[in-house]
């Protein structure tokens, strides 16, 4: 926490002996533990992992410089993580969306995280509850990108009208005694009423002509 508190810039903008330190720390800090992240061994991907999502919660914005660094070793991660580490990247890639600020907004850095988060769900069981904590995930990045995701919308409003449409048709069939309780999953339509939600506030009203087409007040009534 004293790194980046030194690292933070002064109120004049001048950078200090202390501040300069601070930076120089803190790079070394981000590196390492960037570097750590796609280890071999899961258990230092683990640690490694945790320690950059506390390190995003608490630096904010002082850690823009390194954006490119962080987002390039989640999407390595997003490559090679097994199950057991999945959660840990997920915070962490919350982490990076909700606090390193305007940085992230960058087509760049959605074509490196998102194709490969979109793919995870492709691949998804649906009663995996791992896939909630992807889909919350996916959320928070595209809100985090913001306009950058531009290129995405359409595909990942297109998966949650699918998923909606799919869960509704259920609940009518388990109403009707066709299949058992368990295969309408709520959990499934919280998450992709939550996602559209994220599109939309991520890319505010350029997303109107995908509202438009969607069907989305006969799913929602």
């Amino acid at each position: 926490r004293w790194v980046v508190q030194c690292a933070r810039p002064s109120r004049d903008g001048e950078t200090t002996m202390a501040q300069q330190q601070g930076m120089d720390q803190l790079n070394s800090i981000t590196t390492a533990l960037c570097r750590k992240c796609l280890d071999h061994n899961k258990h230092v991907q683990a640690a490694a992992c945790g320690a950059v999502a506390t390190l995003l919660s608490e630096a904010h914005d002082t850690l823009a410089p390194w954006t490119e660094t962080v987002v390039q070793t989640l999407s390595q991660a997003l490559k090679m993580y097994q199950r057991k580490n999945l959660r840990n990247l997920y915070d962490a890639l919350q982490m990076l969306a909700e606090n390193i600020g305007p940085s992230l907004e960058d087509a760049r850095h959605a074509a490196a995280l998102l194709p490969l988060m979109l793919q995870r769900w492709e691949t998804a069981n649906e009663a995996d509850p791992e896939l909630f904590h992807l889909l919350e995930c996916i959320t928070a990045v595209v809100i985090g990108l913001g306009q950058a995701s531009k290129d995405f919308a359409a595909g990942i409003f297109s998966k949650c009208i699918a998923a909606l449409t799919t869960m509704l048709q259920r609940r009518t069939q388990v109403e009707r005694g066709e299949i058992p309780a368990e295969e309408y999953a709520i959990d499934v339509v919280i998450c992709a009423l939550d996602l559209i939600s994220g599109v939309c506030e991520g890319l505010g009203t350029s997303i109107e002509p995908l509202v438009a087409q969607a069907p989305l007040r006969d799913i929602v009534l």
